[in-house]
């Protein structure tokens, strides 16, 4: 890649706005009642496409909030390469179970109230 001058540099911000996908040998249908593997992006992008299809459907309000929508699938992203966002895997593998419950129970804060009436 880097001959290609695909890498994302120091200071360059698209490593933080990008994840990986599966897009080699992805099972489909073959058109005549089987199945072939093909690799590509084109088999990558319907599955983050799918990713945020669920979050969607499953919290109908994050429809009108794109960037919450987008730092859940970046952040629940299975970390590849060196630690942390990196240029060449970003943030890391798309992971739709994580990203379908985004929240870290462990930072959760709750609240009692007494004397409720």
């Amino acid at each position: 890649m880097a001959t290609l001058g695909l890498l994302c540099l120091p200071g360059q911000k698209l490593k933080d706005h990008f994840i990986v996908a599966p897009g080699e040998l992805i099972l489909l249908s073959d058109g005549q009642g089987g199945t072939t593997r093909q690799i590509g992006t084109s088999f990558a992008a319907p599955l983050v496409t799918g990713a945020v299809a669920m979050l969607h459907q499953r919290w109908p309000w994050l429809k009108n909030f794109p960037q919450e929508t987008a730092g859940i699938i970046l952040d629940s992203a299975k970390d590849l390469g060196a630690p942390g966002v990196d240029a060449v895997y970003g943030h890391g593998l798309l992971d739709v179970e994580a990203s379908q419950s985004p929240l870290n129970y462990n930072n959760l804060v709750w609240y009692t109230v007494q004397n409720a009436r």
